[in-house]
C-alpha cells in the first residue's frame, strides 16, 4: 500500500487526475464495440434465469451446463434484477469492474515501483487490454464472470505478493496475508473454475518463499492444508453434490488432452502475450502476419523489450547466486514463483477444443508483473531516464495492443454473431418481423448447417423475439428450391398461415418475401426486393465489371467469409449472383485474383456460370499467374449471366472449424467480341 499524506503536492495532484480519468479512458477506448443488442449465451442465460423461481436455484443457473460457479451466479441475477433490459447499464458495470481490476493491478505493481502514478499507467496495460475485450463486450459472462472472477483473483495475489515483499510486517501480519489470499482465491474458484491454480500457486509460496521463514511448521501445515482442502471441496461438491466432471472445456466439450495441440496453443499463447498475435481471426481478431510494415516493426520492438528485459533480469539474477549477493536477490523468489503462475494459469487455456485470448488475461497480467519486477531490479539510478523508459515501455505496449484491437474486433466470432443479431433486431424495429409471429422461415439459397447454427445460437433458438417484442418465435430453415426440380415445390411450408407464419431472406438485410411466396412459391423470386439500384448502376456498363472484397452488399453472395483486410476466405462452393443480370454477347473473359498461402498451394479454383434459362457453363482457364487466374467464356448465341460460382477443393484448417478454401480479393469480368 502507499499513504496519500506522504505523497508531494505534484504527485498528489497527477495522482487524482489519473485516478478520475480511467473510468473515462476505459468507457470511451472500448465505446466503439459496445454491446448494442443480446445475443448468445448472454440472452440464453437471461432467459433461463427468467424461468427460475428461489434464489438458489438461479444462483445455480449453470449447473445444468456442467458449469458450477455460484458467485458468478449471483453477480448474474444481482445485474439482471436491476438493469432488467437497460443494456447501457450492463456495459456501464463492466466498466467499473475493468475500472477496479486496473486500479487493484497499480496496486500490485506499486508494491514494486514505490510510485503510484506509474503503477496507474502500468494498470492501464492490463485494463485497456484486448484480451479483456470478452469481459466489457459481454453482458452477463463480461464483468459478472470475467470480470469479477479477474478481481477476486487479483485480491488474492495482492496479499499473497504483499507478504513475500514486504520486509516489516509481523507475523500475524503475514498469516492473515495468506488467509485472505486463500479467501480470495477460493472466492475466484468458484466465480469460474480456471482460478483454481492459484490455490497451489500459494501452497507452494507458503514453502518456498524466504519471506516466510518466520512462520512455524505447524502454521505453515495448517495454511497448505487449507488451501489443498479448498480445492478438495470444490471437486467433492461437483462430483457427489451436482454428478458433474471437475472440469467441463468450452461448448459443452469434455476436455481431452492432445499433446500436439496444447503444444501449438501453448505457443500461440505465449507469442499472443507478447504481442505477436498468433491463431484464427475469428479468435484472436487479426495475427501478426497481417499487420503493416510499421505496425510489425512495433509489435516486434514490444517483443524484443520484454525479451531484453527479462534476459537481463536473470544475468543479474545469475551474477547475484554466483557471487552470493543477497541483497540482489530479494525479488528472485517472488519472480520464480510468479512464473509458476504463469505456467499454471496457462494450462486451463490450452487442453480444450480451441484457445481464447480472454482465457489469456490472467497469464498477461502476471507476465506484466513479472516485467515490472525485472525493470525495478535493473541498474536505473537515473530517476528521469528510469520514468522515461517505463513511459517508452508502457506507450509502445498500449499502442500494439490498441492495433491489434483496432483492426481485428470486427474478426471476432463475438463480433460476427452480434452483427447478425443486429440484422434481426433492425427488422424488428423496422416492421419487417412482425410481433405476432409465431414461427420465422428462414430462406437460404443453399443449406448451411454451420450458418444455422450460429444464427439459432445468435437468437438464442428464438427467445431473442420474445426478449424484444414479448414473444419468442420458432425457427425454421429453409432450403431455395424454386430452382430445383422437385415435384412438391412448396413443400417446405406445409399448412402455411399468412397471419402467423413469415417467411424471411437475409443477405446484408432481413427481407420479409412471405407475398413473393403467396404469389408464386418463389419460383420467380430474385432479389428485386432488395432494391438494388446500386447494382443496376453498376451494371449498366456491360462492358466490364469488377467485383471485389467491398463490393458485396450490392450482389446476392453466399459461401463467402467476412473480409478480413481485403480478402474472404471461401468455403469452396462459393456464388456470386446479379439480380440485373449480366449481358454477354460473344465472349467473355473473367480474372480472379485470390492469396493462396502455403497451405492453400494444392488448390485451384473453378468458374461455372448460370444464364437466364439455368444453362449452366463451366469456363476453361487459360493461365494461371502465380496468384491470379484467368478464364474464358465462349457463346454461340447473347446471354445473360444471372449466378457466378467458384469451386474449389477445401483445406484442413484445424483448429479453426470454419469450412475453408482459399481467399477471394477480387473478380473482374471483361465482355468483348472475339
Amino acid at each position: 500500500m502507499f499513504k496519500f499524506s506522504e505523497l508531494g503536492k505534484n504527485n498528489k495532484t497527477a495522482l487524482l487526475i489519473s485516478l478520475t480519468a480511467v473510468p473515462i479512458v476505459i468507457y470511451l477506448y472500448f465505446l466503439n464495440w459496445r454491446t448494442d443488442v443480446i445475443y448468445g449465451d448472454d440472452l440464453i442465460m437471461y432467459t433461463e434465469h427468467g424461468k427460475l423461481n428461489t434464489l438458489l436455484d438461479k444462483i445455480n443457473l449453470l449447473v445444468p451446463f456442467q458449469k458450477y460457479r455460484p458467485i458468478h451466479g449471483l453477480f448474474m441475477h444481482l445485474v439482471m434484477e436491476s438493469f432488467q433490459k437497460n443494456l447501457e447499464a450492463y456495459y456501464i458495470f463492466n466498466i467499473a469492474i475493468q475500472t477496479i481490476n486496473t486500479f487493484l493491478f497499480a496496486l500490485l505493481a506499486n508494491l514494486f515501483l514505490k510510485s503510484p502514478l506509474i503503477s496507474v499507467f502500468f494498470g492501464l496495460i492490463a485494463g485497456l487490454s484486448r484480451f479483456t475485450f470478452f469481459n466489457i463486450t459481454q453482458l452477463l459472462n463480461g464483468g459478472p464472470l470475467e470480470g469479477i472472477a479477474m478481481t477476486l483473483f487479483l485480491l488474492s495475489l495482492f496479499f499473497v505478493i504483499r507478504v513475500l515483499v514486504k520486509t516489516d510486517l509481523i507475523i500475524s501480519e503475514k498469516r492473515k496475508g495468506i488467509w485472505l489470499g486463500i479467501f480470495f482465491a477460493t472466492l475466484a474458484m468458484y466465480t469460474h473454475e480456471r482460478y483454481i491454480v492459484i490455490l497451489p500457486f500459494i501452497f507452494l509460496a507458503i514453502f518456498i518463499a524466504p519471506s516466510l521463514k518466520s512462520l512455524v511448521r505447524r502454521e505453515k501445515i495448517l495454511l497448505a492444508v487449507c488451501a489443498l482442502f479448498s480445492m478438495l471441496l470444490n471437486f467433492l461438491i461437483k462430483k457427489y453434490i451436482f454428478l458433474m466432471p471437475f472440469f467441463m472445456g468450452t461448448g459443452g466439450v469434455s476436455m481431452e488432452f492432445s499433446f500436439t495441440s496444447a503444444m501449438s496453443y501453448f505457443i500461440e499463447a505465449v507469442l499472443s502475450i507478447f504481442q505477436i498475435n498468433s491463431g484464427p481471426d475469428y479468435l484472436v481478431g487479426v495475427s501478426f502476419s497481417n499487420l503493416s510494415l510499421f505496425q510489425k516493426v512495433s509489435a516486434i520492438a514490444v517483443f524484443a523489450s520484454c525479451v531484453a528485459i527479462l534476459i537481463l533480469f536473470l544475468y543479474k539474477t545469475f551474477k547475484a547466486f554466483r557471487l552470493k549477493q543477497q541483497e540482489n536477490l530479494k525479488d528472485f523468489s517472488t519472480f520464480f514463483l510468479l512464473l509458476i503462475l504463469f505456467g499454471l494459469f496457462l494450462v486451463p487455456a490450452i487442453v480444450t477444443i480451441r484457445l481464447e485470448q480472454r482465457w489469456l488475461q490472467t497469464s498477461l497480467d502476471i507476465f506484466i508483473l513479472m516485467i515490472v519486477i525485472a525493470l525495478c531490479n535493473l541498474n536505473l539510478k537515473n530517476i528521469i531516464v528510469r520514468n522515461r523508459l517505463f513511459a517508452l515501455f508502457i506507450i509502445l505496449f498500449l499502442y500494439v495492443d490498441f492495433t491489434y484491437l483496432y483492426r481485428g474486433a470486427g474478426n471476432l466470432y463475438m463480433s460476427y454473431s452480434e452483427k447478425e443479431a443486429k440484422d434481426f433486431h433492425e427488422a424488428i424495429q423496422n416492421g419487417t418481423i412482425h410481433p405476432g409471429t409465431a414461427k420465422l422461415y428462414i430462406w437460404e439459397k443453399e443449406k448451411d448447417i454451420n450458418t444455422e447454427n450460429g444464427i439459432k445460437w445468435s437468437l438464442g433458438e428464438g427467445y431473442f423475439f420474445k426478449f424484444y417484442q414479448g414473444k419468442e418465435k420458432k425457427l425454421v430453415f429453409v432450403d431455395s428450391i424454386y430452382e430445383r426440380s422437385y415435384s412438391f415445390p412448396i413443400s417446405s411450408f406445409v399448412n402455411f398461415d399468412k397471419n402467423s407464419e413469415q417467411i424471411i431472406y437475409r443477405q446484408d438485410k432481413i427481407f420479409d418475401i412471405t407475398a413473393d411466396f403467396l404469389q408464386d412459391s418463389l419460383r420467380n423470386f430474385r432479389a428485386n426486393i432488395m432494391k438494388v439500384s446500386a447494382v443496376k448502376n453498376v451494371l449498366n456498363n456491360q462492358g466490364s465489371l469488377m467485383i471485389t472484397t467491398d463490393d458485396f452488399n450490392k450482389f446476392q453472395t453466399t459461401g463467402f467469409y467476412d473480409n478480413e483486410n481485403g480478402f474472404r476466405w471461401t468455403n469452396g462452393n462459393a456464388s456470386i449472383e446479379f439480380p440485373a443480370g449480366y449481358n454477354v454477347s460473344d465472349s467473355l473473359m473473367l480474372v480472379l485474383n485470390t492469396y493462396i498461402p502455403a497451405i492453400c498451394k494444392n488448390i485451384v479454383p473453378k468458374i461455372l456460370m448460370m444464364d437466364q434459362g439455368n444453362k449452366e457453363y463451366e469456363t476453361s482457364m487459360v493461365r494461371r499467374e502465380g496468384d491470379k487466374f484467368t478464364f474464358k467464356q465462349y457463346f454461340k448465341v447473347p446471354a445473360k449471366i444471372i449466378n457466378i460460382r467458384i469451386v474449389s477443393d477445401t483445406i484442413n484448417a484445424s483448429p479453426d472449424i470454419r469450412k475453408l478454401s482459399f481467399p477471394f480479393i477480387s473478380l473482374g469480368l471483361n465482355n468483348y467480341e472475339k
